[in-house]
């Protein structure tokens, strides 16, 4: 599990740019990242985890909205919780964008192994999420940067970006509801 998150919790920095990219050197399937395996509702995220095959990689865009530290005891917060305890199982890759990882749940923080810290567009820190078990916190050694650049026009990666692009404009909109907000193929 891998949390995206900028180092001034700014926006338009390149996060879910990054997520596609980071989900797509991850994923294993034949497939590869497809609509199917992207989500801006932890409902619908959680229903792809059982759902897609082994090795997948699942990204949800802005996941503070669906999982604020908030609503900590929430059924969704709980139901992702439980996913990414038990759901190792299942060996698929779960990638968490958001501005700020302090919006984050602390116990779902405490489960993830990964923290990619954006510095800027096209450049993030990775840190190995390890428990310090004395002070009950997570320590954050940095491993390694990342560099990438935009996802290229006219590949099935620029697609799932652009059907993102259009979740999240619909929703601001108010033109779809908290349970579904997956688009009809026709409007894609």
């Amino acid at each position: 599990s891998v949390i995206v998150s900028d180092r001034a919790n700014r926006r338009g920095t390149g996060k879910t740019v990054f997520s596609l990219l980071l989900a797509h050197m991850l994923d294993r399937t034949e497939e590869g990242i497809t609509k199917q395996k992207v989500a801006i509702n932890p409902d619908e995220l959680a229903e792809a985890y059982t759902e897609l095959p082994r090795g997948s990689a699942l990204v949800l865009d802005e996941a503070e909205a669906g999982l604020s530290k908030y609503r900590a005891g929430s059924g969704v917060n709980m139901a992702m919780r439980e996913l990414i305890s038990m759901g190792r199982i299942e060996e698929k890759y779960l990638i968490l964008n958001l501005p700020s990882s302090g919006e984050l749940d602390r116990d779902l923080k405490a489960l993830c192994d990964w923290w990619w810290l954006v510095q800027h567009r096209g450049l993030a820190k990775g840190h190995h999420l390890q428990w310090n078990p004395y002070s009950e916190q997570p320590r954050t050694p940095k491993k390694r940067d990342l560099e990438w650049s935009d996802i290229e026009e006219g590949t099935q990666l620029r697609d799932v970006y652009n059907y993102l692009t259009k979740l999240k404009r619909k929703h601001l909109r108010g033109e779809s509801d908290e349970s579904s907000q997956r688009l009809k193929p026709s409007e894609v």
